[in-house]
This record gives C-alpha cells, sequence and structure tokens, in this order.
C-alpha cells in the first residue's frame, strides 16, 4: 500500500482522553473511509482482547407485521458468512481461543461484541467483520433459528419485569413505534423470510451507522491496520438513523393506573413519566441529577420518609434519554402496610417533585455531584472485554466519538444550560405524563396481554389524578443536606505488606497497593461462629440480622456511599461476611462507623415485619424463578448437608420476633468468634491494626477455637447410589436439566484435567444441544468446585421439549464424544491447555478483586500465595491421555458419580415423579457428608 492511498483509507480524529491515576491506556480514534468510527484501545494490562460493533438501529424499526425480526436478524448473523460459511465456526474458534462472544438488540441498537485471547484477535476479527460484509442468511437456518427466538422468549414469560414493561408498552400511543413487541416469537415471526431479513439489513446495516471500538494488548498502529484491513469492505449505503416522534404517550384525563399480576410474589410500585425529547440537553445530565436527588436515601427524601412510615423497602429512580424522546422511572418495593397505602406514596412522591418544582437550582448538590464524577473518573479502576467496548460503541452513537472518553460521565461546568435542562425534565414529571403500575397477587383484573399472557386492570383515576396534582407541601421533606464525605486527599503511601495482626481472635493480613496505584483501600473480613450452623432458627435469625443491620445503617450511611465509600455484610454457613472499599482518606472512618453498629438493631417493629415479610416472599417466589435455578436449588437440596426445606424455612421463620433477633445478636451470635480478614490498599496498616483492635474490643467476644471453625459438608456419593436421580414438577411452563458428574476431591493435577475438558465439552456440547437439536435459549457446560469437591455440570432449559427428551439428548451427546476427544488433533488439545493456562494467568482489574484473590490464597488456600503456579505446571504436564481417562470417569456408569435434575414444565409430560421429602430424607442418610 502506497502512502496516498494509506491516506485514503481512514482519517485520523481528535479524542479528549481523561487523566488517568496509573493508567497505561492509550486510544486512537479513526474514520475509515467507509464512514465506520472507530476508537482503537490499547492497554498492555488486559487479559483479553475484544471488540464491538452497535449498529443504529433497532426494535423499534420491526414492521407491525413482523415484530421482533431486528432482533432475529441479530441471530441470524452468527450463521454463517461467505468466507465462514459453517454454521457455529465463529463461536467454536473463540472457544478454542480462550473467548465467547454475544449480542443484543434495544430499542434503537443492536450491539455485537466478543473477547478473545490476544493471540486470536486478528483471525476473530476477521471472523467478525465478515458479519456485516458478507452474512449468507443460511436458507436451511432460517426457520429453525425462529425456534431459537421463540424460546428467548419463553425464557422470559415468568419474569415480571418482561410481562410488565410489555402491557406498559401497550398503553403508549397505537401509531408510535415504542408501542411493540421487541424480542417476537414463532408467531409474530412466522411470515418472516429471509428476503425481509436481507431488505433490513441492506437499508439499515450501513457503515455509516456503526461504531466499533477495539481493545487489545497490541500497539495502536498494530489496532489501525487490523481495523482498516478487515472493517473497510463493510458497504456505506449512506443510511439515515431512524428518528421517531417525540410524544409517544396520549396525555390523559386523571391517573393512568394499571393493575398487574406478578408471576412471583411481590408488591411493587413503578412510575413512569413520558418526557420530551432531551437528546440536546445530554450532556447536561438533567436526568443524572434528578435521579439522584429523587433516589436518595438519606434523612428528608422520600425514601426515608416512607420507610419511616413503613411503607416500602427500596427505592430507585432514574431516566435515559433516547434520540427522539425520554422517559424518568420510579420503582419501589412495598411493604404489606404499603400495599395498602399506594395513594399516601404517590402523594409523598408528588409532593417531593412539587417542592423540587418550586425550589432553587440545588447547585451544591449539582457541585457536589461534578466533585465525584471528576475523582472517580481520575481514580477509576480500567475495565476490559465485552461489557466495556461494548459500551464505548453503543455511546459513540449517542455522544459522538470525540469525548466519549469523558461526556457520558462528566458533568460539564455549572451554566444556564444544566438550569434550564432541569427544569425542563422537572416539569414534565406530571400526572398527565405518568403512568403507576402496581404490582401484587390478589388483584381484580379484566385483561390478558396478548404475548406473555400476563393479567392486568388498566383504568384512569380522575379523583387520585386531581389530588397528586394539588398534593400540599410536607414540610418534613427536604433536599439532601451537603455531603461532608467527599474525599479530601487523593494521595497515595508507601509499599508495607505483612501479616498485620495474629492472636487467638484475629488473623489479618495486610498489602500495599502496588499495582492500581490508586488512593483506594479494600477490606474484607470474615466473622467466623458456630451459632449459623446449630440450627435452622439460627441459619434464619442470621439472614434477618444482616438485613436488619442494612435497614438501621442505611439513612445514616447513605451520604457516605454517594462519597465514594460502600460496604456489603451478609451471612453465610461460616458466619458474618464484611467488605468495605473506598477512598482511603475516610474509609477507617467509614469502618469505623459502621462496625461499631452491628450489635445493635435499631429498627422498628413494622420495618421487623416487612423484612420478614420480604423474606418469606423471596422463599415462596423460588417456584417461580427459572428452571435452570430451580434445578440447582433441588441439586443443592441433596448436596449441602445444611439444606433445609422451604416449608420448614416458612414454618419457623413464622416465629422469630424483633425481640428474638435482638436477644440472639447481643447475647449469642458474637459470643465465640475468630476475625479473619484481608485488606489491600492504600491506608496507612498502623491504623487499619488500630481499627481492628477497637472492633474486636467492641464485639466483646471469646476466642472461637480453629478446630471448631465451621465447615460445609459437601455430600460423596458411594457405591450403593453413584447416580442419583431428582425430580420435580414446575409451576411454570419451562424444563430444565442438571447434570452433574462428580471428579472428586481436587488436586492440583486433576483441577488442570478437569479445566481443559470443561473448554473441550463447552463448544461442542452447545453447538449440538442449541445451535443443531434446538433444544432451548439456555445451554451451558462449566466446570464448578464447591469446597474441595470439582464437578462437570450441564444445563438445559427449554420452553418446547420435557426433561425426558432434554437429558436423553445430553446424555447422548457424552456417549459420543469420547470419540472426538481421540480425534482432537494435538494443535488443538495444546490451545485449549494454552487457554486454561491464560485464565489462571489473568491479573484482577480492581482492588477488590485483587483483594479478594488475596483473601483466598490466605485462608481458603492455606496461605499459598504460589497456588497458580503450581496449577499451571500442572497444566503444563498434561496429556491428551490423561483428559481421556478423566472423561471416561465420569461418564462409566460403573466408575462414575453423578446426580442429575430433572425439572419438568407444568404443560410437559413428566416420566420420572417427584422425588418427595420422604425420598429425599432417604437418599440424605445414605450419602456422607464431609
Amino acid at each position: 500500500m502506497t502512502a496516498d492511498e494509506k491516506k485514503m483509507t481512514k482519517t485520523k480524529l481528535t479524542i479528549q482522553v481523561p487523566h488517568v491515576n496509573n493508567s497505561k491506556r492509550i486510544y486512537r480514534a479513526i474514520l475509515l473511509k467507509n464512514g465506520l468510527k472507530v476508537l482503537l484501545v490499547s492497554d498492555s494490562k488486559v487479559n483479553h482482547s475484544a471488540a464491538s460493533i452497535d449498529v443504529s438501529v433497532g426494535s423499534l424499526e420491526d414492521p407491525k407485521d413482523q415484530q421482533g425480526l431486528f432482533h432475529f436478524l441479530e441471530h441470524m448473523l452468527f450463521l454463517g458468512t461467505k468466507k465462514y460459511p459453517k454454521v457455529g465456526q465463529y463461536s467454536a474458534f473463540l472457544k478454542k481461543n480462550s473467548g465467547s462472544s454475544n449480542a443484543y438488540t434495544s430499542e434503537e441498537s443492536t450491539n455485537y461484541h466478543f473477547k478473545v485471547s490476544h493471540n486470536g484477535l486478528e483471525e476473530a476479527i476477521d471472523r467478525f467483520a465478515q458479519f456485516f460484509i458478507s452474512p449468507i442468511f443460511n436458507k436451511e437456518k432460517t426457520d429453525t433459528e425462529v425456534q431459537n427466538v421463540n424460546s428467548e422468549h419463553q425464557k422470559n414469560i415468568p419474569k415480571d419485569y418482561w410481562r410488565g414493561r410489555q402491557i406498559l408498552r401497550s398503553l403508549y400511543k397505537k401509531n408510535h413505534p415504542a408501542n411493540h413487541f421487541s424480542t417476537g416469537n414463532n408467531i409474530t415471526l412466522k411470515s418472516c423470510r429471509r428476503e425481509s431479513l436481507i431488505k433490513m439489513f441492506n437499508k439499515y446495516y450501513s457503515s455509516n451507522l456503526m461504531a466499533l471500538c477495539i481493545l487489545s494488548n497490541k500497539s495502536l498502529d498494530d489496532l489501525e491496520i487490523l481495523a482498516t484491513k478487515y472493517f473497510s469492505d463493510i458497504p456505506n449505503r449512506n443510511s439515515i438513523a431512524p428518528k421517531y416522534p417525540e410524544n409517544y404517550l396520549d396525555t390523559a384525563n386523571g391517573l393512568r393506573i394499571l393493575k398487574i399480576i406478578p408471576k412471583k410474589n411481590i408488591h411493587q410500585l413503578d412510575i413512569q413519566f413520558a418526557l420530551p425529547n432531551l437528546t440536546k440537553y445530554r450532556n447536561e445530565k438533567p436526568l443524572q441529577l434528578l435521579g439522584s436527588i429523587l433516589g436518595h436515601e438519606g434523612k428528608g427524601t422520600i425514601t426515608s420518609h416512607l420507610k419511616k412510615k413503613g411503607f416500602i423497602s427500596s427505592l430507585s429512580a432514574g431516566g435515559y434519554i433516547m434520540s427522539s424522546y425520554s422517559r424518568f422511572s420510579f420503582s419501589i418495593a412495598l411493604t404489606e402496610n404499603g400495599k395498602k397505602n399506594i395513594s399516601k406514596i404517590l402523594e409523598t412522591v408528588f409532593a417531593y417533585i412539587s417542592m423540587l418544582q418550586s425550589s432553587p437550582f440545588p447547585e451544591y448538590y449539582y457541585l457536589e455531584q461534578q466533585k465525584l464524577v471528576e475523582i472517580n473518573l481520575e481514580n477509576h479502576e480500567e475495565k476490559e472485554g465485552t461489557n466495556y467496548v461494548s459500551n464505548i460503541t453503543s455511546s459513540i452513537n449517542e455522544y459522538g466519538i470525540s469525548n466519549i472518553l469523558t461526556a457520558p460521565y462528566l458533568f460539564p461546568p455549572l451554566s444556564k444550560s444544566n438550569e434550564k435542562s432541569y427544569y425542563l425534565a422537572l416539569k414534565n414529571l406530571t400526572v398527565k405524563t405518568a403512568i403507576v403500575s402496581i404490582f401484587t397477587q390478589n388483584q381484580k383484573t379484566d385483561q390478558v396481554e396478548e404475548y406473555y399472557k400476563a393479567h392486568y386492570s388498566y383504568e384512569i383515576d380522575k379523583e387520585l389524578g386531581n389530588k397528586l396534582k394539588n398534593v400540599s407541601f410536607n414540610f418534613k421533606l427536604h433536599l439532601p443536606k451537603p455531603n461532608a464525605f467527599i474525599p479530601k486527599s487523593t494521595k497515595l503511601i508507601s509499599p508495607r505488606p505483612y501479616l498485620l495482626v495474629y492472636n487467638s481472635l484475629n488473623e489479618i493480613w495486610y498489602e500495599q497497593d502496588q499495582v492500581f496505584k490508586l488512593p483506594k483501600t479494600h477490606i474484607r473480613l470474615q466473622i467466623l461462629t458456630n451459632e449459623l450452623q446449630k440450627s435452622l432458627k439460627n441459619q434464619l435469625l442470621g439472614r434477618l440480622y444482616t438485613s436488619a443491620i442494612i435497614e438501621s445503617l442505611n439513612e445514616d450511611i447513605y451520604p457516605m456511599q454517594i462519597a465514594g465509600l460502600g460496604y456489603q455484610i451478609s451471612n453465610d454457613f461460616e458466619g458474618i461476611n464484611l467488605s468495605f472499599n473506598g477512598y482511603s482518606s475516610n474509609i477507617l472512618e467509614f469502618f469505623d462507623f459502621v462496625t461499631n453498629r452491628l450489635k445493635s438493631i435499631k429498627i422498628s417493629k413494622d420495618i421487623f415485619l416487612s423484612l420478614k415479610d420480604r423474606m418469606k416472599r423471596s422463599y415462596l417466589n423460588r417456584d417461580f424463578s427459572p428452571a435452570y435455578q430451580q434445578a440447582f436449588l433441588l441439586f443443592n437440596s441433596l448436596n449441602n448437608k445444611n439444606y433445609y426445606s422451604i416449608k420448614n424455612k416458612l414454618k419457623v421463620l413464622e416465629t422469630i420476633s424483633l425481640n428474638e433477633l435482638k436477644d440472639f445478636v447481643k447475647k449469642r451470635l458474637f459470643k465465640k468468634v475468630f476475625i479473619r480478614g484481608s485488606v489491600y490498599g492504600n491506608t496507612k496498616p498502623e491504623l487499619v491494626q488500630n481499627a481492628i483492635e477497637n472492633f474486636t474490643t467492641y464485639l466483646g467476644s471469646s476466642p472461637l477455637s480453629r478446630k471448631d471453625f465451621p465447615k460445609l459438608l459437601i455430600a460423596q456419593l458411594n457405591k450403593k447410589n453413584p447416580h442419583i436421580v431428582l425430580s420435580k414438577k414446575l409451576a411454570i411452563n419451562n424444563s430444565a436439566i442438571l447434570s452433574v458428574h462428580s471428579f472428586g476431591l481436587e488436586n492440583p493435577k486433576m483441577r488442570g484435567a478437569a479445566l481443559v475438558l470443561s473448554k473441550i465439552l463447552n463448544g461442542p456440547y452447545y453447538a449440538d444441544m442449541r445451535t443443531k437439536q434446538h433444544l432451548g435459549y439456555i445451554v451451558w457446560s462449566f466446570m464448578d468446585q464447591e469446597e474441595h469437591n470439582i464437578y462437570q455440570s450441564f444445563i438445559i432449559q427449554s420452553g418446547e421439549y420435557s426433561a425426558d427428551h432434554l437429558i436423553e439428548s445430553s446424555n447422548n451427546f457424552l456417549k459420543n464424544f469420547e470419540k472426538v476427544l481421540i480425534k482432537l488433533p494435538k494443535s488443538d488439545f495444546d490451545k485449549y491447555k494454552k487457554v486454561v493456562i491464560d485464565r489462571k494467568l489473568e491479573k484482577p482489574k480492581t482492588i477488590s478483586a485483587q483483594n479478594n484473590i488475596f483473601f483466598k490464597q490466605a485462608f481458603k488456600k492455606k496461605g499459598d500465595f504460589d497456588h497458580v503456579a503450581s496449577d499451571v505446571k500442572a497444566v503444563e504436564s498434561l496429556s491428551k491421555k490423561d483428559v481421556i481417562q478423566l472423561f471416561k470417569k465420569i461418564i462409566n456408569p460403573k466408575i462414575g458419580k453423578s446426580i442429575t435434575v430433572l425439572c419438568y414444565g407444568k404443560d410437559h409430560e413428566q416420566k420420572v415423579l417427584d422425588t418427595t421429602e420422604i425420598k429425599l430424607k432417604e437418599l440424605r442418610s445414605e450419602v456422607k457428608y464431609e
């Protein structure tokens, strides 16, 4: 290529690059000769290469008589191109090279993305680019692929999010594209022919409507060569991005109310407001500012007021600006009491909005958000993988490429435009633009939605609407107070890694951050106690305890969380888990604030009853969770010794009182403990040591002996019962199988062989079960580990086929797979080994991820900080014969051990009867737990 020819192939664009501490990431923006916008990102520290293309067209362009066409089109691009016509060739290549791929169709765009090993990037890009240059729209697969689209829809039918969204869309203007069914099914796509797909592809899949992002450890020059070589041939049809009417919802003479019967036992109130086109104000962040204020959880806010009333358990708020129109929403989780007081909740929401509408622009709050975003952007932990590149490409089509690294995040300097956009959005949060959706069971309904068959009713309440228009201001409501926890310092300190505290009550490891070099710290603690294992009631008290602590702290902690400080508290069989993360200048003050309140349950009886109710409904709702998740629950009922049935949990839960919970925490939970933990980041170790000592003194516990540490006991199958089948009839119309094959107790060589075998299995299993046989949308095979037990698991979920058919297909695949292993070329086998080794050598991308590895090395690996090296050595020494022998072990019925779970959809034929509680108890008595 001559110098003149090279100039003609692309144009370099200017790009604003923010300063990020310790970043080695560099960028280049180019415009190819065909109009394709390209962002190239080079970073020597990333674990994988990744790429994404976003096309500025989505489901809003679906023809009325072919709903779901663009989602169907997305599926079809994976089924072969002129250069690579074989179905599954793309996926198989990625899996062999430590990669994966996916795509999604939104209302206004379609996004394709993949990740792959660095060595496999060029070949992956070649295959990927052909999607947009020469897809063949495989004739044989056009009809059958509709079934995969339909399976994806069937997967969503029991999910209340999809059901509610579709009912809401049905209220939009009949002639507006927003009134649509985006995913499609075998009915809406029945008339869709190959010609329709090609027509829409040729109309909108034009390079001038696309954005590309490539992330890799390769140089920018190398990436530019790849982008130019492989993507310049995407045709530029000079297509025009679709635009839509601004007004998608007619005004109503009253408050629109939807009453929807959910599948799960939930009580939820959603409010959606239709807003005008705010595209020109996107950079001013009006909806981010409003969402932060209206969703604030500190004192004087909507959430604070309604929680004190005992009406809600959570509230979130936020909006989205599309190319032609916008929307703003509230999502509110109701308590039992709140379900009876919806009008009062709505009055509070509209009163707060009214207060904002008549208040001066909150300049101090805007400046706080501006400062926090600047600090966070300067000190953020850089992401990688498909999420990173797909977010970039989808944002390029919204913000343009020149400021793509700053505009989606930063708040611009304060100006009249900020104030104007804020009030423009705020004045449209009115009764006439609102739709209220009430999700709760036992409501009267008179309509059935077409695609999800959800029962609902719709009315316009004039009286309530008028009341909300004139609601009086509640003096207890006010704007959030100024935040005192915004970081004052972002300086780093010198490294000092060592075992910080070691005594009869504590083992705390400390490591100074020398990788990310950010002014942040992550603290992870595990408070070991035997109390939670002693009985079912104690297990439930533990779960109620963590929920109650979160509620007790929420209002006071919310400003700290906004300022970049975060914590998590949870319970498991070992005890209470705590983690803290955020800016080093404030984290120990935050740590002290939280840990010195862990023995004090300060919630009202109404809030306690709300927590119990939420917990009760979470157990009841498991019957309506996805079929594959229910399969896992049934598997755990046998595999884990400390399993208790939902029936028993509900029975015992009813007996627990607030006073009993307080007594449990005060007298028993922390009676004997051992605190182990790890600290990673940029906080002075002597200050961490003081904080740990203060916390230990506050707990006032006696030491828990190491020999008494709690242990998770897992089923070890024996010769009497080497193959166990569990079965259940579901309340939803999806079937699923979970087939779990035990490798036994881990050692480095077995773990390595299992990982390599799993990588070899993944691609062919997916291709056969989903792509070839079209059994279902969800098809997975993976290696799993619980404590020291290693498994190979297979999952299929289907709306079409019974569990009997699914397990038969899965087993037939395994019976024939030994031949595939034997024929596998050594070069391919070595590639799979390299994929496993590369994965083991991947570096964590965040301080919290680094500390979690540190914690695992210190405690789960018993101080073996070099275990990765021994694992890599074990994989390097593997032969194909080792992997074949391991495979024979899991499928040979004479020596293999397995648990098979069959979950039958409610309308599917069931050959294996339900596993009764009596039978389960019998099986549990026959297996050994260790």
